[in-house]
């Protein structure tokens, strides 16, 4: 298509400059279309190849004819490039504040972050559905329901580009599980990859117009995603007209010519598939062609002229990272995105009165704040709002102690300076010394050698020194370690990627393998004499990261329920972390066992206990609920979660947020009970479109919580529904009512509307959302809001016509505050013409 419209196009040469004329596709005022196909006509074929394989985190550049670098960066929640940057909420924070216009004024910051750090591509959103609650990566995603998704894809998007960045929505497609996530073939229909897997993806191409789709590492039905052209030629380009460019992810090409041959458009991180050296050969012999690599060209130009990255590549602006402004961004979208699913006998809100003397506040998340889960979506910031110190504050005249109770693996600081030493000569000076290799195998002679005052270092595509090489270069510092106060020590250690530390010669920490994302982690009992240590990494390709942190291990359950006893109230911080919840692996469904002994012993001790939970995904939770009164999900609230906690406990924020998937009471009434996390090399989806409370609803079974709950501390009521016919040729419906505020403080409600068939040609789920508004209102305040269906809206994807069908029949319409907490209902009837 891009082909045709170019050829279509007149050739327009531009003024000359300095007495010779300018190549017109330097012209920024012609269509991006001409300036690509008078680019591409300069474009010698070996520098055609170049274009389509990258460097790292990088496009590569062709200096010749001035074509920049296009520079990524991860992630959804923030920028993870350099040192530190503004941590934001995560992906599941965003959906669950049901605001698609606040998630578009955080993004939109993201980008001019990612702008400020000499990043044009921001390789967000993360759109794939919550299939399975033990997901690692859920955290970075949108929930369970496709409109939702949907919606909050495009507003991502529109606020980054609206910035002038690059969107890339990922992982297309069905990358729902972490287990396996290279290899594992997905058996999808394909009437739930278009009603489920598919919407989030094609709102971003129609809609918002996305500059990047990044393919996933799994297989969609026998075929790698990045070699898939069911996915990526007949869908995404041929049926959703797709403009821009498809790029893989990190080392997920496996194929030279499936890759090649499908229009995948850019391999990354570098061309081990798709690099001058397999296609070259490849060309002589005749198996590929000249004008598909074109077209290749013809995609990422194109991104590059219509973005503006061309004209005016980012250049890196310290003071474009870590504004004010960027802060009060992350706290406005964590504070919209708090669910307050429990509150029995009006526990909440804890507001600093005669009645309430003391709070107690127990667990590591009260002082370790959890910013997010952990891989490429990880960000850390200058600095985070601790729960702890933001509730102290919070409830002044109150007294407010904390406990651990216990200790979580993941919970370190970076090691201070403080705690190395290595000798020199005679005496011993601060640090530990750093040599470094020009190879993976810390092996020879150093290239360079340094005094690392911490091992907490983040050189980004870079390494030490230019005397070490960018990629394939180790490390080894050596010294003496030593603690201040004697007791029980966790160690973790992170890097890209081999990491192992020795202490006085043993083997401590292990995890040479290199494998992506994990973290090793161990326990020492240390007294206060110096430790000899050596700490070795190396870093493969890419970015370079090396971190060894460490905690003393404190807190007991007993200490936290005697504080629990004598005090008033009780918030315990419970849930995961990035140690817990990362790419490149799964997690339980449970809180880990030490939680729940906590939760039940501290909610025996006192009767107003408030459960604050710290995950990505739904956990189970039915051992100890019933027991608390007060349950508050904070997601991973990036680095001002600590503020939006505290205000919302206490009252000064009334919560707003809702659940973007459903709280399952137990395990195997999950509909992907039966297959995940595989069957054999499979992942059959066969619950088909009954996914998530689709499922639920179907099958009438109980669940904790349902998606879309929400409480408040005001009263919403729902009243006047009206569904009217839309006139005009387009089939159409409005479906309007009344929302009101019948409390006494000012409150946000999500209305939320759900279509349904209940004597369908197909099964189909009994509802299915099809819109929904957040609505600020005052006491006393009353809405009217209005929704359009359009047949879309009521269609279900037929499989033998390969099409969308809109049956006729009578449709039921249901409006509320949850897919189970439903106020008005009515009828619209559709009759074929």
């Amino acid at each position: 298509m891009l082909q045709a419209l170019a050829l279509a196009l007149p050739v327009v040469l531009c003024a000359p400059t300095f007495g010779k004329p300018a190549p017109n596709y330097k012209d920024p005022a012609l269509p991006a279309e001409a300036r690509v196909e008078a680019l591409l006509s300069q474009l010698t074929l070996d520098e055609k190849l170049v274009l389509i394989s990258g460097k790292g985190f990088e496009t590569r550049p062709i200096p010749r004819l001035g074509i920049p670098e296009m520079a990524m960066t991860d992630g959804p929640n923030g920028v993870r490039w350099g040192k530190t940057a503004t941590a934001f909420p995560v992906g599941i924070s965003a959906a669950a504040s049901f605001d698609p216009e606040a998630v578009q004024q955080m993004s939109h910051v993201i980008a001019q972050e990612a702008l400020g750090r000499g990043r044009a591509v921001l390789l967000a959103p993360c759109v794939n559905i919550s299939r399975v609650p033990q997901n690692g990566r859920n955290y970075e995603c949108f929930g369970e329901d496709p409109f939702l998704s949907a919606r909050t894809a495009v507003a991502y998007i529109n606020g980054v580009q609206s910035a002038g960045a690059i969107a890339t929505v990922k992982h297309f497609a069905c990358n729902n599980q972490e287990h396996r996530r290279r290899e594992i073939d997905v058996i999808v229909s394909k009437r739930a990859l278009h009603e489920i897997y598919f919407p989030a993806f094609e709102a971003a191409v129609k809609e918002a117009n996305v500059y990047a789709v990044m393919a996933a590492y799994n297989k969609v039905n026998g075929l790698y995603s990045s070699e898939n052209p069911f996915l990526i030629d007949e869908i995404l380009k041929k049926r959703w007209g797709f403009r821009g460019l498809v790029m893989s992810d990190w080392d997920a090409v496996q194929h030279t010519l499936p890759a090649v041959r499908t229009a995948l458009d850019l391999e990354m991180p570098e061309g081990t598939f798709t690099g001058e050296a397999k296609l070259k050969p490849l060309l002589k012999s005749g198996e590929i062609t000249e004008a598909l690599i074109n077209e290749k060209v013809r995609r990422i130009l194109w991104v590059m002229f219509k973005s503006g990255v061309f004209d005016h590549p980012p250049q890196l602006n310290e003071r474009n990272v870590g504004k004010p402004e960027y802060r009060t961004a992350a706290l406005a979208m964590a504070r919209a995105s708090l669910v307050l699913m429990k509150n029995e006998r009006n526990v909440l809100p804890l507001q600093a009165a005669a009645k309430l003397k003391s709070v107690a506040v127990i667990g590591p998340g009260a002082v370790f704040a959890r910013l997010g889960g952990g891989g490429s979506g990880e960000v850390r910031p200058l600095s985070a709002v601790r729960p702890l110190d933001a509730l102290t504050k919070m409830l002044p005249g109150v007294e407010v102690k904390y406990e651990a109770g216990l200790s979580m693996e993941g919970d370190v600081e970076p090691i201070a300076a403080e705690a190395f030493s290595h000798q020199e000569g005679k005496g011993m000076k601060p640090g530990l010394k750093a040599e470094y290799f020009n190879n993976k195998e810390v092996q020879g002679q150093p290239v360079f050698q340094d005094v690392a005052a911490v091992v907490d270092y983040d050189w980004g595509n870079d390494s030490p020194s230019p005397k070490v090489t960018p990629d394939f270069f180790s490390a080894r510092y050596t010294g003496f370690i030593t603690a201040k106060t004697a007791g029980r020590y966790r160690f973790l250690g992170s890097a890209n990627n081999g990491f192992r530390v020795f202490i006085d010669g043993k083997p401590f920490l292990n995890l040479w393998s290199g494998e992506e994302f994990k973290k090793p982690t161990a326990e020492i009992d240390l007294d206060t004499n110096p430790h000899e240590i050596r700490i070795e990494f190396f870093e493969n390709k890419g970015q370079a990261r090396v971190l060894l942190g460490w905690s003393r291990i404190e807190g007991s359950l007993k200490n936290a329920v005697d504080l629990a006893k004598r005090s008033d109230a009780v918030v315990v911080f419970a849930g995961f972390s990035a140690f817990y919840e990362t790419e490149a692996s799964d997690h339980g469904l449970d809180l880990p066992q030490n939680q729940i002994d906590l939760i039940k012993a501290v909610a025996k001790a006192n009767k107003r206990t408030i459960v604050v939970l710290n995950t990505g995904s739904p956990v189970l939770m039915e051992s100890w609920v019933a027991g608390v009164p007060g349950l508050l999900s904070a997601w991973y609230p990036g680095q001002e979660g600590g503020t939006a906690i505290a205000e919302v406990l206490t009252g000064a924020v009334n919560p707003s947020g809702r659940l973007p998937f459903t709280f399952l009471k137990a395990w195997k009434d999950s509909p992907a009970f039966k297959t995940y996390p595989e069957v054999g090399n499979t992942a059959p989806y066969d619950e088909g479109v009954f996914v998530g409370y689709r499922h639920y609803d179907a099958k009438k079974l109980p669940v904790r919580f349902a998606f879309g709950h929400g409480l408040s501390y005001t009263k919403f009521i729902y009243s006047d529904l009206q569904i009217q016919p839309v006139q005009g040729d387009a089939i159409g419906w409005e479906v309007s009512f009344a929302v009101t505020n019948k409390g006494k403080q000012a409150g946000a409600e999500v209305a939320q509307m759900y279509i349904g068939q209940p004597k369908s040609p197909v099964p189909r789920p009994p509802r299915i959302l099809r819109g929904f508004t957040k609505l600020p209102l005052a006491p006393g305040e009353s809405r009217r809001v209005s929704f359009k269906l359009a047949s879309r809206d009521l269609s279900y994807f037929d499989e033998a016509k390969d099409d969308w069908v809109l049956p006729s029949g009578t449709y039921k319409v249901e409006v509320g505050a949850s897919s189970r907490d439903l106020r008005l209902s009515g009828t619209l009837t559709h009759k074929a013409r």
